[in-house]
């Protein structure tokens, strides 16, 4: 049982780790009134990712160089860290999952790949914005844009079924904590699929996804209470 508290910590670790980027990504510096939403899509970030057109950009960013430009320079910057602390948080709970057998043994294997995947084309997502923000509008390319467009569109699908996956591990749990994090899990997976139809849903999806990080991290304090009042063996 030790490997087993350890990968609780390491994961309540990652769940603190993801809710603090997560602050400073909602924080300053914040882009002007000049971004304008994409289609309904009020996080430029987001709108960014799956802009169609030179027009989409320059609703978001405007032409180079510009304030905008540089706090999405600073934000995907900073997301670079946000992609190792949920892929470090995913696999841990993939491991989780895996060592409690039944049918998460089967889907964890899935968990792992997909969380992985889910990473690498947020990586690549993110390479190509940081490489668009210094070519001017006229300069800017449907390849461009389009690298950014198919990249971002895997790396949300794949971490909606790394989230669906992982629900599993929670939800088979008979506690009401654990499961409100697997019931959050959930929604949020399904949000995220319907946010590649409509990106709003993907700015939305934040919310639940938030509860679950706080409802992990609560978790791993209200075991780590139980570990510390256990009697020695």
């Amino acid at each position: 049982m030790p490997r087993v508290y350890s990968l609780e910590r390491l994961a309540g670790g990652f769940a603190v780790l993801c809710l603090a980027i997560a602050a400073l990504l909602l924080g300053n510096p914040s882009f002007s009134n000049a971004s304008l939403p994409v289609r309904g899509i009020t996080d430029p970030v987001i709108a960014l990712e799956f802009a169609r057109s030179v027009m989409d950009v320059d609703y978001v960013l405007g032409d180079s160089p510009s304030q905008d430009r540089e706090v999405m320079r600073l934000k995907v910057r900073v997301g670079f860290a946000f992609i190792v602390a949920y892929t470090g948080l995913f696999v841990c709970l993939a491991l989780l999952m895996q060592r409690a057998g039944g049918p998460g043994r089967m889907l964890a294997p899935a968990g792992f790949v997909c969380a992985g995947a889910a990473a690498a084309f947020n990586i690549a997502a993110s390479v190509a914005v940081l490489r668009l923000l210094d070519v001017p509008l006229f300069q800017t390319t449907g390849r461009m844009i389009n690298a950014i467009r198919s990249a971002s569109f895997a790396s949300w699908a794949l971490a909606a079924v790394t989230l669906g996956l992982l629900s599993v591990y929670f939800l088979r749990s008979p506690k009401l904590l654990p499961r409100s994090i697997g019931a959050l899990f959930a929604i949020t997976a399904v949000m995220q699929l319907i946010g590649l139809r409509d990106g709003q849903f993907l700015v939305l999806a934040a919310v639940p996804a938030g509860l679950a990080l706080i409802g992990i991290v609560v978790m791993e304090l209200l075991g780590a209470r139980r570990r510390r009042g256990a009697p020695p063996r």
